[in-house]
């Protein structure tokens, strides 16, 4: 491995674990990070995350060689929802069942007591339905807005106007980072590197001036590929729940496909997160949706 520290900086839910995953395969010591938090895993232990910065701004301290994901804005701002809390959480869970074709899903408790993952025993051979995702995710969303057109104070434990503004902070943060961080950065684009992993070693080498062995390139394509990463979610209960070696939670890979927040919400929803994501920012608690 190379003696080298390299920072991973992301708005959540671009594909930067991945990509952590596979600079750890390749220098000892990788960063990741979040806004104004700072994970320092190789100072970890197996019960818990350690924090190594936690400040506003926190990574413009470094200066270190910084790789940055980004990803389409509405599949992020959708994982991020899906995320966020267990009411959500708890909702996705049981669309899934439905998608799956289980039995008639119970009313929705959370935080979920028999969660084994988002992708249901990891077993290719049980088909997921999306249509029949997309009918119980959209009516449901759908149900949310006419109660409380997605405001504050409504049913939902943060509602999707508040998860929005907290999206839009963390593109703020992002730009900022782009602008006045101290040292190099690479700018990694997830839709072109979740299933192109000769994609991610070429502007690894290219980056950072190494050539990466076939020897390293297969060991980091099976530790971190999909099915891998899937095995090790489906031990894990719930997205607070957190395997310290791969930094994969609980509910962390959904399909991962480009595209994915369209297969799931009806034209309508889509078309109010829409503009949650492109109106003035000071405006996302207030603003009309429309019917």
């Amino acid at each position: 491995m190379i003696d080298q520290q390299i920072m991973v900086y992301s708005v959540p839910r671009t594909g930067s674990t991945l990509i952590w995953q596979c600079l750890g395969k390749i220098f000892t010591k990788v960063l990741k990070a979040h806004k104004s938090r700072v994970w320092d895993y190789s100072i970890h232990n197996e019960k818990e995350l350690r924090i190594s910065t936690r400040k506003k701004g926190a990574i413009l301290d470094y200066s270190c060689p910084c790789v940055i994901t980004e990803r389409d804005m509405m599949d992020t701002f959708s994982s991020q929802w899906r995320n966020d809390n267990p009411q959500t959480e708890a909702f996705f869970h049981d669309w899934l069942r439905t998608a799956y074709g289980d039995s008639t899903p119970r009313t929705v408790r959370y935080p979920v007591e028999e969660y084994s993952g988002w992708t249901h025993k990891n077993d290719e051979s049980q088909v997921l339905d999306m249509e029949k995702f997309k009918e119980a995710c959209d009516a449901k969303t759908e149900a949310c807005y006419v109660h409380g057109q997605f405001k504050p104070g409504t049913l939902a434990i943060r509602s999707v106007r508040e998860i929005a503004l907290t999206f839009r902070k963390h593109l703020q943060d992002l730009e900022k980072v782009k602008k006045e961080y101290k040292g190099p950065i690479l700018v990694l684009q997830y839709e072109q590197f979740v299933n192109d992993y000769d994609y991610i070693f070429s502007n690894f080498e290219e980056f950072f001036d190494i050539e990466i062995s076939e020897e390293t390139k297969t060991e980091i394509k099976n530790a971190t590929n999909r099915s891998s990463n899937k095995i090790i979610q489906e031990n894990l209960k719930g997205v607070d729940a957190h395997d310290t070696k791969t930094h994969i939670h609980g509910g962390h890979i959904f399909t991962g496909e480009v595209g994915w927040s369209k297969k799931v919400l009806g034209e309508k929803n889509l078309a109010r997160f829409e503009k949650l994501l492109t109106c003035d920012i000071a405006d996302i608690l207030d603003i009309d949706l429309g019917e």
